[in-house]
């Protein structure tokens, strides 16, 4: 059986500091718990395609998903720490990459990294809330 891990953080970068902080308060709405994320559904059906949308809640995937400093040396970066809700349905994976996305679009030369994936909270990170 598969194991997914309860938290995971990504390292976001920016171009400029400036940047990082346009791009931190655009977030903030974007990965509140009530944020809703439409999903196109294409089912095929005795041969004929159908078309449908999903709405998926933020919040029904994720007990939370939190912006963190990033490194003091690097003043043009940030962590994104997803906390996954243990019954989340298997779509918390697309919820989470389609977030990233989002933040990579967002600004130009914006890069995300994963930091690290485990089941409990480094103690080093509980600061940041």
């Amino acid at each position: 059986m598969r194991h997914d891990p309860l938290f995971m953080s990504w390292v976001v970068r920016c171009a400029s500091p400036e940047d990082a902080r346009q791009l931190q308060q655009w977030l903030r709405s974007q990965i509140a718990p009530d944020a809703i994320f439409e999903d196109a559904v294409r089912p095929s059906r005795g041969g004929q395609t159908a078309s449908a949308v999903e709405h998926h809640r933020l919040g029904d995937y994720f007990a939370e998903v939190r912006q963190l400093p990033g490194a003091p040396s690097d003043p043009a970066s940030f962590r994104v720490l997803f906390h996954r809700r243990p019954d989340a349905g298997r779509y918390w994976k697309d919820l989470m990459l389609r977030v990233l996305q989002a933040i990579r679009q967002a600004a130009d030369s914006t890069t995300t990294t994963l930091e690290f994936r485990c089941d409990e909270e480094p103690k080093t990170l509980e600061t940041g809330r």
